[in-house]
């Protein structure tokens, strides 16, 4: 055979004779020549036999792994002879390297936080497939092993003995997440860690999980919320939005035959499902991802105590059975007028969309609600930043408005039964809200306390004349 001059790929196989390279003992015959477009050297490719092939393979969403690829390394050579013989030489030392990787990766495969995902994560979704978000819940800590850009799955000490991990490897995996992700990794970390340790004890005794990397706190920033004169002012606007129907209280066909098109987010049955979900998450505490959720018969009415009490569908393995009531009277009127244009069961809020078990989109709910979020927000509220306008605002509006007409709340032996009810915890509650509302406080009463300095006034030029 005679070699091309416009040759691409050689295989040193076939063309052994015509680059006078010896024996054909003497490397595989998967071992080729590359050209490629931005170097004039000349690339060695080699791709292991699956039996000797001891990388480790990432797997992608779906779990299977990922197709192999050649592993090339530049000659450093023009001539294809001279390239040839590099390449056998590098082979041979990437054949060894191989053989020597063989034991070690068996032991990485077998006692790796991906050996201990397959294990955690079907028992996590277990776990949470009768809550209010499992979906979500599900999804969320899926994302956080597989995701493309932040995922676990992709870091190579994901593959490694756990024993081999070391801290530089979360130093510098944490030094690409961000700070709110960043808790996030760290959790899921800890329970694999966890998990291996529940499995293979003997394995783990008297040997320290490297310390993760110190994560930055938002610094005592408040989380974004409306305060009460602009809460006030967005739930009205809602209301004339909707034509002033919203605060009626509708029969079951005055609600049916509001104004209602699929093409179009912006009509009167929407700007009246919008007004009920705010309020339902302002008076339950709920998170966003929680409210395209909620149905009808998870409620229950107490008339004695003028209480409506939302009844969190849990695992079957949880004994105690979570519950939400609404803390202020007049939730109680409005659930009342809310259940009135409702059925005895189905979806509580925006019942005109399919979710995804009926053929429709979960996420569509969230999505409406938002757009027209931002709408009313931009009406009524135009000094309010429109990338802050979502609904995850809502439960830290709640929280925030219930500690300032009620300061009591915080009292230690009222904040744990408080952040039980909203389904949180009392350090969550304290670190986030009540700090932040007393170090207004504490400020704005020295603000009134301390005495003006003449020098600090503006003057007129007549005072000195």
């Amino acid at each position: 055979m005679v070699i091309a001059t416009d040759w691409k790929t050689l295989n040193i196989w076939d063309f052994r004779k015509e680059l006078a390279i010896g024996k054909r003992t003497d490397f595989p015959a998967n071992l080729c020549l590359v050209r490629k477009v931005y170097s004039e050297n000349i690339y060695a490719s080699y791709l292991p036999d699956l039996e000797e092939d001891t990388r480790i393979r990432k797997k992608d969403k779906s779990g299977k792994k990922k197709k192999r690829r050649s592993i090339i390394k530049s000659t450093g050579e023009t001539n294809p002879k001279f390239a040839a013989q590099y390449a056998i030489n590098w082979v041979k030392e990437k054949q060894i390297e191989l053989a020597q990787n063989v034991l070690t990766v068996e032991d990485n495969i077998s006692y790796s936080l991906a050996h201990y995902w397959e294990i955690y994560f079907p028992k996590f979704q277990e776990e949470k497939k009768n809550r209010i978000s499992a979906d979500q819940l599900i999804r969320d800590e899926r994302n956080k092993w597989f995701s493309e850009k932040i995922g676990i799955n992709k870091e190579e000490f994901a593959h490694k003995n756990l024993k081999l991990i070391t801290k530089l490897d979360l130093h510098n995996y944490f030094q690409t997440l961000k700070v709110g992700t960043q808790k996030d990794i760290k959790t899921l970390i800890n329970k694999l860690w966890n998990e291996a340790q529940l499995q293979n004890s003997e394995l783990y005794v008297g040997h320290n999980f490297p310390s993760f990397p110190k994560i930055k706190s938002n610094n005592g920033k408040q989380v974004i919320h409306f305060r009460s004169n602009d809460w006030e002012l967005l739930v009205n606007c809602i209301n004339q939005l909707s034509g002033g129907v919203a605060r009626q209280n509708l029969s079951i066909e005055e609600y049916e035959n509001l104004e209602f098109k699929t093409c179009t987010r912006d009509n009167q049955r929407n700007w009246v499902d919008l007004f009920d979900a705010l309020w339902v998450n302002y008076f339950f505490f709920l998170r966003s991802q929680d409210l395209h959720r909620l149905k009808i018969e998870w409620f229950r009415k107490d008339l004695k105590h003028r209480e409506f009490v939302l009844m969190h569908p849990t695992p079957k393995s949880d004994r105690k059975i979570k519950e939400t009531r609404n803390i202020r009277d007049d939730a109680f009127d409005f659930m009342l007028r809310l259940m009135n244009r409702r059925s005895d069961n189905g979806w509580l809020l925006f019942p005109s969309y399919k979710r995804q078990c009926e053929g429709g989109a979960e996420n569509k709910v969230m999505r409406n609600m938002n757009f027209l979020l931002q709408i009313a927000v931009e009406k009524c509220l135009p000094e309010f930043s429109l990338k802050d306008a979502n609904v995850k605002a809502i439960r830290h509006t709640s929280f925030r408005h219930h500690f300032e007409d009620d300061p009591t709340l915080g009292d230690p032996d009222k904040i744990r039964m408080f952040a039980e009810n909203a389904l949180t915890t009392p350090e969550m509650l304290q670190s986030t809200y009540l700090d932040y509302i007393n170090r207004e406080e504490t400020l704005r009463g020295s603000k009134k306390k301390m005495r003006k300095s003449n020098y600090s006034l503006t003057r007129r030029v007549s005072d000195f004349l």
